[in-house]
């Protein structure tokens, strides 16, 4: 009886394992089938070992990402900076600096503005016979001693600086002649009472011989003739002229009427207004060539005939005398109402340049040795 009883016991406890056996191997392969329908779907389960790792990298990527923006935005603004600095720096390189003028080897300030300082100082009575004259350091463009330097005055023949600049400027480089002398132009110069240069009636001269003639002797034809080589009426040069002394800044207080300088009511300037047209002719290589030159000659083409010798008379006459530097250039000029007047160029024994302009002399040797008088003193 009693074994029969631990028989059933021992028959229910195998069953208990078996049906315990039967269950678990129903839930793994459920759990398998359902595994693979999930990795089917792109699921995958993972060990907790996977779970750790998977989640370190994903913070590590997440951090990558959270990050990398961060980065590439300080990369960006290093770039722009140092693009900006670039720009700045272009902008700085493309700063228009002020053209450099050159008279010569003779670097002079930009500009036809000329100042008085505190060290301007006024000619001593007697000092000069000249009622009016500035003296300018072209260097830096100011006045080193003046008076009356900005009275309206009559230039004379000194207009005929601005005569050669324009044709310079605007006929030379296109029109270098030959330009034949015609009676128009001996008139011109007669019937005015103008200097006559020389020049023969029906025959050809160069421009550039005709802006010797203008210059050195200030010759009437001449400036006739320079006119006409342009194509343009005694009218639409003067118009020229003044368009020039426009562009200088200067219209306010200059207005020439003839190229010559004949005196008009309406035909008038300022001593600074003439240191300023001298200034930009001088810069001009063809004009101070002229303004430059003691003596010229045009040879003869007939035989028989004279070579045609021009001459500035101002300069073979202040060559001699002891103005401390060596003046270079000039042009004169007179008229009943502004007497003997010049202006003219000098390079001190120091190197540097001055433009001297006279006005109101009492005589042309006068004149010139006022121009000696205010360089040797005040030319530096």
């Amino acid at each position: 009886m009693r074994k029969h009883k631990w028989l059933r016991v021992l028959l229910t406890v195998i069953l208990v394992i078996l049906l315990a056996a039967i269950v678990a191997a129903i839930v793994l392969v459920g759990t398998g089938r359902a595994a693979k329908m999930l990795e089917e779907r792109g699921i995958t389960f993972l060990s907790k070992k996977e779970t750790v790792e998977t989640a370190d990298t994903a913070s590590t990527e997440i951090a990558g990402t959270e990050t990398a923006p961060a980065e590439e935005t300080a990369a960006e603004a290093a770039t722009a900076e140092t693009a900006a600095e670039g720009e700045e720096a272009a902008a700085e390189e493309t700063v228009e600096e002020a053209p450099v003028l050159m008279i010569g080897d003779k670097q002079v300030n930009y500009g036809v503005t000329f100042t008085k300082t505190p060290a301007t100082q006024t000619p001593a009575e007697g000092e000069i016979t000249s009622k009016n004259c500035v003296l300018i350091n072209l260097s830096d463009d100011t006045i080193v001693v003046a008076n009356g330097e900005e009275d309206r005055i009559s230039p004379a023949s000194m207009t005929k600086v601005l005569t050669l600049l324009c044709v310079s400027e605007y006929i030379l480089p296109d029109n270098p002649g030959p330009v034949t002398i015609t009676d128009d132009m001996i008139n011109y110069c007669l019937s005015n009472g103008l200097s006559a240069a020389g020049f023969e009636n029906g025959k050809a001269y160069s421009v550039r011989d005709l802006m010797y003639g203008a210059i050195l002797p200030s010759g009437g034809e001449a400036v006739a003739a320079l006119v006409v080589s342009g194509g343009d009426t005694m009218e639409e040069f003067v118009e020229l002229m003044n368009n020039q002394l426009t562009s200088y800044g200067l219209s306010d207080t200059a207005h020439f009427t003839d190229p010559s300088g004949l005196y008009d009511e309406n035909h008038y300037c300022t001593l600074t207004d003439i240191a300023a047209v001298m200034k930009a002719a001088l810069v001009s290589d063809a004009a101070r060539e002229v303004l430059s030159t003691k003596v010229y000659t045009i040879p003869a083409t007939e035989e028989g005939k004279e070579d045609l010798v021009l001459s500035n008379w101002f300069l073979r006459n202040i060559e001699d005398k002891d103005s401390g530097g060596e003046v270079i250039a000039a042009k004169t000029g007179f008229v009943t109402q502004s007497g003997y007047c010049a202006v003219s160029y000098e390079v001190s024994a120091s190197g540097t340049p001055y433009i001297c302009v006279t006005a109101n002399s009492d005589s042309e040797i006068n004149c010139i040795n006022d121009h000696v008088a205010l360089y040797k003193k005040y030319a530096v």
